[in-house]
């Protein structure tokens, strides 16, 4: 199941603290991840807001493959 998984690219609707952090864990993973939210000022803030919560998985030691691990 992991390979089906793997060939998939992951759309996020919401790009709110759970969405950016959703995004965050699939792209760590290796997935190709898009965020979408109608709200401009939310897309415009997403890219930071999945480095925030990239770099908070890197403090607290996530591995990278643990989505799917």
């Amino acid at each position: 199941m992991v390979g089906k998984l793997a060939s998939l690219n992951y759309f996020l609707v919401g790009a709110g603290a759970i969405g950016t952090a959703m995004a965050a864990v699939f792209s760590a993973s290796g997935f190709p991840t898009t965020v979408l939210d109608p709200d401009a000022a939310a897309r415009a803030g997403a890219s930071n807001a999945v480095a925030r919560h990239l770099r908070a998985m890197a403090r607290a030691g996530f591995p990278a493959d643990a989505a799917c691990g």
